[in-house]
């Protein structure tokens, strides 16, 4: 089982600003575009505000709480379907893009900007097309007393090792970039071994927090030992502490780790459909995926893009885990978050 520690150069660690400011003014009113966003807003703002700067279309932008990540959003748009309010949702996954599909609620759309991205990530009937992907990460506090006498963990299995136990932690299963790993996880072992190691985390006295950022304040602050979060949030660990106390661990597929790209989608019947494509031009081109390589330590999806010399992550095979068919796992969403995982996440907040 190979997995690949991360200890990043410090070369990397400034972000990089893109714009500030952001237009609101009323004479952009009939000229605008309106975007659910799951992107971290401190993410998603700065493009829209280089989108309006671009070609003066206002940009209304719509966040979600990090604790409702995707999901607050994703119900706003199943009620909205009949009177559709959004443009286009930036989704953080391709599963809730898929989840939109399947509902009636996308619409296709072959950008001319998705050339060059990894085609087999997105929708072959283009009703979402896949762009940069974070990676799911262990972040890990190497100086947490448990590692005197314990390895530094390499696999989402070892969240279930009772070396470790009470002193993991992953972010809540039914929101957010989790949702998605927990559908692979099932999807990749088949029910009953997914249950069995969920089973497993839950003995081990797995704590369940808020979001993925809660999983990166506990553990940095030596609360637990590590835990499971996406890369932007190991990679803001890592950087407060200049390496020398936060690492992270990227699991390959045998290790059950997974790559989440982020999935804009153009919904159907739209108010402002022209200015919805253009929008989705601008976040499928690769000046934006270089953007967020420099500011969010996202993985671009396109192969040839050149990358800072110090972008120091491993090749993107290493990288890609677990291999997923988003419609598929878009099948098990309803069912399993509804049913096993919040049963789950309930038996975990009452042990």
């Amino acid at each position: 089982m190979r997995s690949v520690h991360f200890l990043m150069s410090l070369g990397f660690l400034a972000l990089l600003p893109l714009v500030s400011g952001c237009s609101t003014s009323e004479d952009q009113a009939g000229n605008v575009v309106v975007v659910y966003s799951s992107l971290d807003e401190e993410f998603a703002k700065p493009l829209a505000e280089q989108f309006e700067k671009e070609t003066g279309i206002a940009v209304k932008l719509v966040s979600d709480t990090e604790k409702a990540q995707s999901s607050g959003l994703l119900n706003r748009l199943i009620e909205e379907k009949d009177r559709p309010q959004c443009d286009v949702f930036l989704s953080e996954d391709p599963v809730r893009s898929a989840v939109l599909k399947q509902k009636g609620i996308s619409e296709p759309y072959l950008s001319p900007a998705a050339t060059g991205l990894r085609p087999e990530f997105s929708d072959p009937d283009h009703h979402w097309t896949a762009m940069s992907a974070r990676v799911r990460v262990l972040l890990i506090n190497k100086k947490h007393p448990i590692f005197k006498t314990e390895p530094f963990p390499t696999s989402v299995y070892d969240l279930a090792d009772p070396c470790y136990k009470g002193k993991v932690c992953i972010g809540n299963p039914l929101f957010g970039t989790t949702t998605l790993h927990c559908l692979a996880i099932f999807h990749y072992l088949g029910e009953e071994k997914a249950k069995q190691l969920f089973e497993d985390m839950l003995k081990n006295e797995v704590h369940v927090l808020p979001s993925d950022g809660d999983v990166e304040d506990r553990v940095e602050k030596g609360d637990f030992a590590f835990g499971l979060t996406d890369n932007d949030d190991g990679m803001t660990a890592i950087r407060e502490s200049k390496g020398k106390k936060m690492d992270m661990v990227i699991p390959d597929e045998k290790g059950l780790g997974m790559l989440a790209p982020d999935a804009p989608v153009l919904i159907k019947n739209c108010p402002n459909p022209d200015n919805a494509k253009k929008f989705i031009d601008f976040m499928l081109r690769p000046e934006t995926e270089l953007a967020l390589a420099r500011t969010a330590s996202q993985i671009p999806l396109r192969p040839d893009l050149k990358m800072p010399d110090d972008f120091a992550y491993p090749p993107f095979e290493r990288m890609r885990g677990i291999p997923v068919n988003y419609s598929d796992l878009a099948d098990r969403h309803d069912a399993l978050v509804q049913g096993y995982l919040k049963d789950w996440t309930d038996r975990n907040a009452n042990r």
